[in-house]
C-alpha cells in the first residue's frame, strides 16, 4: 500500500495509538504503526488482502448465490476436493482458480452442506440482511464482530478497569 491508499492514514494512525496503549499497559512493542502494517503487507497481496487470510489458507469465495469462506491448512483436506467438487490434484498446492471457477456455479447452501459432511472447514458468509447479524448489531462490515459497551455510565466501570 502506499500513504495514498484509502484509508491508510488512518490505519496508521489507528496502529500507532495502539502501540502507545500497549505501551502504556507494559506491553513492549517494537516499531510503530507504519512499520507494523508494512509488515503483514509483505505476506499478503493489497489487490485480494481482503479475501485472503494471513496465512493464505483461508479464502473468501463467491458462488452462485453468496460467498463461501473456504479454510484447507490441512494436506488431507485437500484429498477431499475432489469428492467436494471434482476437482482432480494435481500437486500439493490448493488449487485456488479451479475452486473459484467450480464455487461459481454451485449454491452456497450445497456446497456447505457437502463440505461440512466431508469435515471441511467451509461456511457461508452472511448477508447484509441475515437477521442473527441484524439482532446482534453486526451488520457493519468494518466491523463483523459483536459490539458492546464494557461497564455502564452506572457501574463507572470502563476498558481500563478490566
Amino acid at each position: 500500500m502506499t500513504s495514498e491508499s484509502s484509508g491508510w492514514n488512518s490505519a496508521v494512525a489507528f496502529a500507532d495509538r495502539a502501540i502507545e496503549r500497549l505501551s502504556s499497559l507494559g506491553i513492549p512493542s517494537s516499531g510503530s504503526g507504519i512499520e507494523l502494517l508494512s509488515k503483514r503487507e509483505l505476506f499478503t497481496d493489497p489487490l485480494v488482502a481482503r479475501q485472503v487470510s494471513m496465512g493464505g489458507f483461508c479464502r473468501l469465495i463467491p458462488t452462485a448465490d453468496g460467498w463461501c469462506a473456504v479454510h484447507l491448512p490441512r494436506e488431507d483436506d485437500l484429498d477431499l476436493l475432489p469428492a467436494w467438487v471434482g476437482i482432480e490434484m494435481k500437486s500439493t498446492e490448493i488449487p485456488w482458480d479451479a475452486l473459484e471457477s467450480a464455487l461459481s456455479l454451485r449454491s452456497t447452501g450445497d456446497l456447505v452442506g457437502v463440505a461440512q459432511e466431508l469435515g471441511l472447514a467451509v461456511a457461508a458468509v452472511p448477508s447484509g440482511d441475515d437477521q442473527q447479524l441484524i439482532d446482534r448489531g453486526t451488520t457493519n462490515v468494518a466491523r463483523p464482530w459483536i459490539q458492546r459497551s464494557v461497564g455502564t455510565r452506572r457501574s463507572g466501570m470502563t476498558l481500563n478497569d478490566a
